[in-house]
Protein backbone atom coordinates (compact mmCIF):
# COMPACT_ATOMS: atom_id res chain seq x y z
CA UNK A 1 0.00 0.00 0.00
CA UNK A 2 1.31 3.11 -0.97
CA UNK A 3 1.66 6.06 1.66
CA UNK A 4 1.00 9.49 1.21
CA UNK A 5 2.09 12.24 3.50
CA UNK A 6 -0.96 14.37 3.71
CA UNK A 7 0.87 17.01 5.93
CA UNK A 8 3.69 17.49 2.88
CA UNK A 9 0.61 17.79 0.34
CA UNK A 10 0.05 22.04 -0.21
CA UNK A 11 -2.31 22.16 -3.17
CA UNK A 12 -4.38 18.69 -3.98
CA UNK A 13 -5.10 20.17 -7.35
CA UNK A 14 -0.89 18.93 -8.07
CA UNK A 15 -2.10 15.10 -7.79
CA UNK A 16 -3.25 12.87 -10.37
CA UNK A 17 -7.23 12.32 -9.98
CA UNK A 18 -6.33 8.70 -8.19
CA UNK A 19 -4.04 10.26 -5.53
CA UNK A 20 -6.64 12.72 -4.70
CA UNK A 21 -9.61 10.40 -4.31
CA UNK A 22 -7.17 8.14 -2.13
CA UNK A 23 -6.29 11.01 -0.13
CA UNK A 24 -9.55 12.43 0.29
CA UNK A 25 -11.32 9.37 1.17
CA UNK A 26 -8.25 8.21 3.42
CA UNK A 27 -8.14 11.77 4.98
CA UNK A 28 -12.90 11.57 5.29
CA UNK A 29 -12.09 8.07 7.21
CA UNK A 30 -9.34 9.20 9.53
CA UNK A 31 -11.21 12.68 10.52
CA UNK A 32 -14.10 10.89 11.06
CA UNK A 33 -12.58 8.34 13.27
CA UNK A 34 -11.01 11.50 15.09
CA UNK A 35 -14.48 13.69 15.78
CA UNK A 36 -15.56 10.34 16.80
CA UNK A 37 -13.25 9.63 19.45
CA UNK A 38 -13.40 13.07 20.77
CA UNK A 39 -17.29 12.96 21.28
CA UNK A 40 -17.84 9.75 22.78
CA UNK A 41 -16.09 10.69 26.13
CA UNK A 42 -18.58 13.42 25.94
CA UNK A 43 -21.63 11.45 25.72
CA UNK A 44 -24.76 11.96 28.50
CA UNK A 45 -26.91 9.04 29.46
CA UNK A 46 -29.61 10.71 26.68
CA UNK A 47 -27.33 11.07 23.65
CA UNK A 48 -25.60 7.41 24.70
CA UNK A 49 -29.52 6.19 23.93
CA UNK A 50 -29.71 8.56 20.95
CA UNK A 51 -26.36 7.28 19.98
CA UNK A 52 -26.38 3.40 20.47
CA UNK A 53 -30.02 3.30 19.17
CA UNK A 54 -28.65 4.74 16.12
CA UNK A 55 -25.81 2.62 15.70
CA UNK A 56 -28.19 -0.41 16.26
CA UNK A 57 -30.38 0.86 12.79
CA UNK A 58 -27.42 0.67 10.92
CA UNK A 59 -27.63 -3.05 9.94
CA UNK A 60 -31.45 -3.20 9.29
CA UNK A 61 -31.00 0.08 7.10
CA UNK A 62 -28.28 -1.87 5.25
CA UNK A 63 -30.32 -4.87 4.54
CA UNK A 64 -33.16 -2.59 3.25
CA UNK A 65 -30.95 -0.82 1.05
CA UNK A 66 -29.41 -3.72 -0.54
CA UNK A 67 -32.19 -6.17 -0.59
CA UNK A 68 -35.37 -3.12 -1.08
CA UNK A 69 -38.91 -3.34 1.10
CA UNK A 70 -41.49 -5.00 0.26
CA UNK A 71 -44.42 -2.99 -0.23
CA UNK A 72 -48.33 -4.22 -0.50
CA UNK A 73 -49.94 -2.62 -3.48
CA UNK A 74 -53.45 -2.95 -2.08
CA UNK A 75 -52.24 -0.74 1.04
CA UNK A 76 -50.29 1.57 -1.11
CA UNK A 77 -53.66 1.85 -3.19
CA UNK A 78 -55.97 2.31 -0.03
CA UNK A 79 -53.89 5.02 1.38
CA UNK A 80 -53.79 6.84 -1.95
CA UNK A 81 -57.50 6.57 -2.16
CA UNK A 82 -57.81 7.96 0.97
CA UNK A 83 -55.65 10.70 0.57
CA UNK A 84 -57.21 11.70 -2.30
CA UNK A 85 -60.96 11.66 -0.82
CA UNK A 86 -59.29 14.16 1.64
CA UNK A 87 -57.60 16.28 -0.11
CA UNK A 88 -61.20 16.99 -2.05
CA UNK A 89 -62.96 17.16 1.34
CA UNK A 90 -60.21 20.16 2.54
CA UNK A 91 -60.01 21.83 -0.54
CA UNK A 92 -63.75 22.02 -0.95
CA UNK A 93 -64.07 22.84 2.94
CA UNK A 94 -61.39 25.61 1.98
CA UNK A 95 -62.45 27.03 -0.91
CA UNK A 96 -66.08 27.72 1.00
CA UNK A 97 -64.53 29.13 3.70
CA UNK A 98 -62.45 31.47 1.61
CA UNK A 99 -65.50 32.01 -0.69
CA UNK A 100 -68.77 32.32 1.24
CA UNK A 101 -66.89 33.90 4.22
CA UNK A 102 -64.33 36.13 2.62
CA UNK A 103 -65.88 36.56 -0.74
CA UNK A 104 -62.74 35.65 -2.67
CA UNK A 105 -62.95 33.53 -5.58
CA UNK A 106 -60.04 32.51 -6.50
CA UNK A 107 -59.44 32.29 -10.69
CA UNK A 108 -58.54 28.47 -11.79
CA UNK A 109 -54.97 28.07 -12.81
CA UNK A 110 -53.61 26.52 -16.12
CA UNK A 111 -53.86 23.26 -16.33
CA UNK A 112 -54.31 23.02 -12.47
CA UNK A 113 -57.85 22.89 -10.50
CA UNK A 114 -55.95 23.32 -7.06
CA UNK A 115 -55.99 27.07 -6.74
CA UNK A 116 -54.62 26.61 -3.20
CA UNK A 117 -51.00 25.76 -4.98
CA UNK A 118 -50.68 28.78 -6.27
CA UNK A 119 -48.52 31.03 -4.48
CA UNK A 120 -49.58 34.07 -6.19
CA UNK A 121 -53.20 33.43 -5.25
CA UNK A 122 -52.27 32.96 -1.47
CA UNK A 123 -50.37 36.26 -1.59
CA UNK A 124 -53.46 37.87 -2.84
CA UNK A 125 -55.79 36.43 -0.46
CA UNK A 126 -53.25 36.54 2.39
CA UNK A 127 -51.99 39.84 2.06
CA UNK A 128 -53.90 41.89 -0.21
CA UNK A 129 -57.35 40.95 0.79
CA UNK A 130 -57.16 39.98 4.35
CA UNK A 131 -54.45 42.71 4.81
CA UNK A 132 -51.71 40.62 6.71
CA UNK A 133 -48.42 41.80 6.88
CA UNK A 134 -46.11 39.27 4.79
CA UNK A 135 -43.83 37.05 6.16
CA UNK A 136 -40.25 37.47 4.48
CA UNK A 137 -37.47 35.11 4.56
CA UNK A 138 -33.85 35.40 2.71
CA UNK A 139 -33.75 34.10 -0.69
CA UNK A 140 -31.02 32.84 -2.46
CA UNK A 141 -30.04 35.54 -3.36
CA UNK A 142 -29.83 37.37 0.19
CA UNK A 143 -32.90 39.66 -0.07
CA UNK A 144 -35.66 39.11 2.06
CA UNK A 145 -38.79 38.34 -0.10
CA UNK A 146 -42.49 37.27 1.24
CA UNK A 147 -42.93 33.72 1.84
CA UNK A 148 -46.05 31.38 2.41
CA UNK A 149 -43.66 28.90 3.59
CA UNK A 150 -44.95 26.49 6.74
CA UNK A 151 -43.53 28.68 9.51
CA UNK A 152 -44.82 32.18 7.25
CA UNK A 153 -48.56 29.94 8.13
CA UNK A 154 -47.67 28.72 11.18
CA UNK A 155 -46.83 32.85 11.63
CA UNK A 156 -49.78 33.85 10.29
CA UNK A 157 -52.45 31.43 12.22
CA UNK A 158 -51.84 33.80 15.08
CA UNK A 159 -54.36 35.90 13.39
CA UNK A 160 -57.89 34.50 14.17
CA UNK A 161 -59.56 34.87 10.96
CA UNK A 162 -56.54 33.18 8.98
CA UNK A 163 -56.07 30.25 11.51
CA UNK A 164 -58.60 27.75 9.71
CA UNK A 165 -57.36 29.20 6.46
CA UNK A 166 -53.85 28.04 7.35
CA UNK A 167 -54.77 25.04 9.11
CA UNK A 168 -56.33 23.52 5.86
CA UNK A 169 -53.96 24.71 3.80
CA UNK A 170 -50.95 22.92 6.22
CA UNK A 171 -53.25 20.00 6.22
CA UNK A 172 -53.50 19.74 2.43
CA UNK A 173 -49.99 20.39 1.86
CA UNK A 174 -49.21 17.55 4.48
CA UNK A 175 -51.81 14.96 2.74
CA UNK A 176 -50.74 16.38 -0.55
CA UNK A 177 -47.36 15.48 -0.18
CA UNK A 178 -47.65 11.73 0.74
CA UNK A 179 -49.61 11.44 -2.10
CA UNK A 180 -47.60 12.27 -4.32
CA UNK A 181 -44.52 10.27 -2.67
CA UNK A 182 -47.20 7.26 -3.09
CA UNK A 183 -47.87 7.84 -6.33
CA UNK A 184 -44.36 7.85 -6.97
CA UNK A 185 -42.99 4.92 -8.76
CA UNK A 186 -40.93 2.50 -7.31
Amino acid sequence: MRIIQTADIEDLTTLDHNTREWVYNGLDCCVTLEVLEALLPQRDPVTRKTYDFSLSLQAPILDMTTRGVLISRGRKASLLADYKARIERLDRQLTRIVQEGIGYFPPPNKGEKRWWRSVPQLKQLFHSILALPPVKKRNSKGAFVPTLNREALEKLSSYFFAEPLCAHLLTLRDIDKKRGFLETEV
